[in-house]
């Protein structure tokens, strides 16, 4: 039965960072992924910012599509807001291959077709069970996604997730003009979001939505035409609850998804889920190459340290996704195609009597508009 120091379970971009900078410090692992390809199918708006790239230490051009400026905010009155936050389209299958690759080179063992059934804890640490072979080790990665069952096994935390659907539209027969941005819009369809992300040869039009059908709607509305032909269709499920109560325990880790680690306003995981897998590894290093053994054990202190887990983050995914109609309609107004930072007091004040539920909500607005100031870049 093969032997590693770390088995991690998934090989996203959580599961393969971790494995990069585990086999680049000399500490053996093995990245188990139960289909035929890491980044396959693709679940993802594939949009993230330049910065979170460049902070894991991987951007690199053979994964990209094409550079944004950053992305607005489309109101009900169909007025946005602008946030100049620079970043990256992606395409998300090479993207994943690309870390994946870069473990294996590092020395990470890949096991691909490889579906975890089970796992348990031994004398040594760990057995994992595959459809394919068993493995031991000494630290467990869980990286596989919002519904994890390495959580399940050693956590059992509870989930809220949020279904999301994705159509890819071909540029040849659908048209917009996102000026160079990437587009999140408040629409009736959606308790949460829409989106449309305008890449080079297709479009990502998306939504926090169950039903594909009330995309459909919302296709029609942007782009005047029935949805009839598409490039790709996807469904995934995106973690809502901020992170999970429990996301280590005795050796055992849940990274990105699984650990719940997505911004709970905007929804993005990719910076979550790189920013976890390093530090997870690097706690695992503390312990095997500095000898430190309380080193692992402060992964849920560091994790809970970053931006991602602000409390202001929460109190505005709290507040955020059910703004009265008539705020909303205030803000397409009041920013009216200008960035977050705009200020106008008099255009604020004759608005503020034109919509006066505005001020019932000047608290998670403000609130925002530090938040965006102080780190857009870590919000996608």
């Amino acid at each position: 039965m093969p032997h590693f120091e770390v088995v991690i379970v998934g090989a996203g971009p959580a599961g393969s960072i971790a494995a990069h900078t585990l086999a680049k410090n000399n500490i053996s692992c093995a990245i188990l992924e139960r289909r035929k390809s890491p980044g396959f199918p693709v679940c993802c708006g594939e949009a993230v910012s330049e910065a979170s790239l460049k902070a894991a230490g991987i951007f690199h051009g053979s994964y990209v599509d094409k550079k944004i400026p950053g992305f607005r905010i489309f109101f009900p009155n169909g007025k946005y807001m602008t946030v100049n936050s620079p970043g990256c389209l992606i395409n998300r299958e090479k993207f994943d291959r690309y870390i994946f690759d870069l473990a294996a080179e590092k020395g990470a063992k890949p096991f691909l077709k490889h579906r975890v059934l089970s796992a348990k804890r031994n004398a040594g640490g760990f057995e994992v069970a595959t459809d394919n072979s068993n493995f031991t080790c000494k630290y467990l990665v869980g990286a596989d996604g919002p519904e994890s069952l390495i959580d399940t096994l050693f956590f059992n935390n509870g989930r809220k997730l949020v279904d999301a659907v994705q159509y890819k539209l071909p540029k040849t027969a659908y048209k917009y003009d996102s000026n160079g941005y990437i587009d999140f819009y408040y629409d009736a369809s959606s308790s949460r979001y829409m989106w449309v992300f305008e890449k080079s040869k297709e479009i990502n039009a998306g939504g926090c939505v169950a039903d594909k059908e009330l995309l459909r709607r919302f296709i029609k509305k942007q782009f005047g035409v029935e949805e009839s032909g598409h490039a790709g269709f996807c469904r995934g499920k995106i973690p809502a609850a901020g992170i999970k109560d429990k996301i280590f325990d005795n050796n055992v880790f849940l990274v990105g998804d699984a650990a719940g680690l997505v911004n709970p306003v905007t929804l993005a995981g990719i910076y979550s889920a790189l920013l976890s897998g390093k530090i997870c590894a690097y706690c695992i290093f503390g312990e095997v190459k500095l000898g430190k053994a309380n080193s692992p054990g402060v992964y849920e202190k560091v994790i809970n340290k970053q931006p991602f887990a602000s409390p202001d983050l929460k109190y505005l995914a709290s507040r955020c996704f059910d703004l009265p109609q008539e705020v909303l309609l205030f803000l397409g107004e009041y920013f009216d195609s200008n960035d977050y930072r705009h200020k106008d007091f008099t255009k604020f004040l004759r608005l503020a009597l034109k919509y006066p539920a505005v001020l019932a909500d000047i608290k998670p607005l403000f609130k925002l508009r530090k938040l965006l100031k102080s780190g857009a870049d870590k919000m996608w």
